[in-house]
């Protein structure tokens, strides 16, 4: 695969199951999917077919989205730790991708306990946990910027700047519904790969 630049994609992570094979999941280290994003993964994951918006997400069978459903219920009752900076493959239940990562940003304090160091982390094991798995292209939101309170400026220099060390490998996509989000990565892309 030659270089590849990364893109944003201003709308749900949903809708990028056209050009990721993986999504990643911003994650807490328990896997608890509480609220933000993680919680709305969690939900289109394990709700069965017959609510209107889940349909384009479900699998053609009844019998192969119980399956679906019934995996990625199974892989959570492991109870899975997963520690900040670090990233899990699971199953995707219905979730319109191959496969998800769980990647589990910092919680903000003030930048002093390494919260840029943990969030390039995240976004670096996540990619290499695609890699690693055989996937050849991803999609992430914009880890620890939600309720875990993360400057967006931080992110998206993080994210990007873990993300280059897989330009030659994966196709990287990052899904975003804030304008300022957008323009924070659109920013880092512009000054690593073209500045």
């Amino acid at each position: 695969m030659s270089t590849t630049i990364p893109k944003v994609y201003f709308g749900s992570i949903l809708d990028c199951h056209n050009v990721a094979a993986v999504v990643v999941n911003p994650a807490n280290s328990f896997l608890r999917h509480g609220g933000g994003l993680a919680r709305v993964l969690d939900q289109v994951a394990q709700t069965l077919p017959g609510y209107d918006h889940i349909q384009k997400c479900s699998p053609e069978s009844p019998q192969s989205a119980i399956k679906a459903v019934g995996e990625y219920q199974a892989w959570h009752a492991l109870g899975h730790r997963v520690a900040t900076g670090d990233a899990i493959l699971g199953p995707p239940g219905l979730l319109p991708f191959a496969a998800i990562i769980h990647a589990v940003g910092p919680i903000w304090k003030d930048g002093s306990v390494y919260e840029a160091e943990l969030l390039h982390e995240a976004y670096y094991n996540a990619s290499a946990v695609a890699r690693d798995a055989g996937y050849t292209s991803i999609v992430f939101p914009a880890i620890g910027a939600g309720i875990f309170g993360c400057p967006i400026d931080v992110v998206a220099a993080e994210a990007v700047h873990a993300s280059y060390a897989f330009r030659d490998i994966l196709v990287t996509t990052y899904a975003v519904t804030d304008p300022e989000h957008e323009a924070a990565f659109n920013k880092e892309i512009q000054e690593i790969y073209f500045d």
